[in-house]
């Protein structure tokens, strides 16, 4: 037991007396109340607990935010904020074939066809003939994956057999180059006689060539520059431009005019045909 002093009248109390027998104030330590210091002492008791659970709830907050962050990287990146990529993003995780198609298409425009080569073959796998015809041409072109022909042809075929124009094409093309295929000219105009009927400029383009160089069907100008001629109708094809140039340079299929033959060749060259800007050089254009 130990005396302290009354810190209301200055009195001799003992410290375990609960009130001055002076005055009657209750004890105080350096004016706290003993209740007030008591209580202080529980909150400091209590204090770590209430720490250790904040913590808690800020490590939760930082790893959703981690995770969040994590999955928007790999979903897509940050130009990626237009409602037609998060439709399609949607809509390729739900396993819809023609979202996961325009997924892979949105991928491939910014080329990072590693990603787009994933969504094309998901959709491929669903039976839609544009992830067939594009996954196709990824691996003719080794694009995202290793370049193999015969993987190629797999899903041109797999397209072209629902009447995919694109693949059709490219399935007359590896025909007429023997990519993936025996070289075979006549499977070739097959091919591309169905892209071009449904009015594909590539193949009206290709088909014409076959016709002039006597590939597969017999030697044609004047069939040959009927396809020419539409492949430039109402869409821009620099090769079929540059076709037409040559055959008015030469007469075939047409009356000779090298003044038609420029025009053409320019128009080619507009398009970005290189060998058309070298028959303007040849011409003194």
């Amino acid at each position: 037991m130990a005396i302290i002093k009354c810190a209301n009248c200055g009195g001799n109390v003992s410290d375990k007396a609960k009130a001055c027998p002076h005055c009657g104030t209750n004890i105080s330590f350096g004016n706290e109340d003993i209740s007030s210091v008591k209580k202080t002492l529980s909150d400091l008791e209590k204090a770590p607990v209430k720490k250790k659970r904040k913590s808690k709830v800020f490590l939760w907050c930082a790893a959703i935010l981690v995770f969040s962050f994590s999955l928007f990287l790999y979903l897509g990146n940050l130009s990626d904020w237009s409602s037609f990529y998060w439709e399609c993003l949607f809509g390729a995780i739900k396993g819809d074939p023609e979202a996961q198609y325009y997924l892979g298409e949105h991928y491939a425009d910014d080329e990072d066809f590693k990603t787009a080569v994933k969504w094309f073959q998901k959709a491929a796998d669903r039976g839609n003939a544009d992830a067939q015809n594009n996954l196709g041409f990824c691996y003719h072109e080794g694009q995202g994956v290793p370049q193999d022909y015969d993987k190629a042809v797999k899903w041109y075929q797999k397209a072209a057999d629902q009447g995919n124009a694109g693949a059709q094409n490219n399935l007359g093309f590896c025909y007429q180059e023997g990519q993936g295929v025996p070289q075979d000219y006549d499977e070739a105009v097959k091919w591309y006689q169905k892209a071009a009927d449904q009015g594909l400029a590539f193949a009206q383009n290709n088909l014409g060539f076959c016709y002039q160089e006597g590939q597969g069907v017999p030697k044609n100008y004047n069939e040959a520059v009927k396809w020419y001629l539409k492949a430039t109708e109402g869409y821009t094809q620099g090769r079929a431009e540059r076709h037409l140039g040559d055959c008015y340079e030469h007469g075939y299929g047409v009356v000779q005019d090298i003044t038609e033959a420029i025009k053409w060749y320019k128009k080619a060259a507009d398009d970005d045909d290189s060998e058309a800007r070298e028959a303007l050089k040849r011409l003194g254009y």
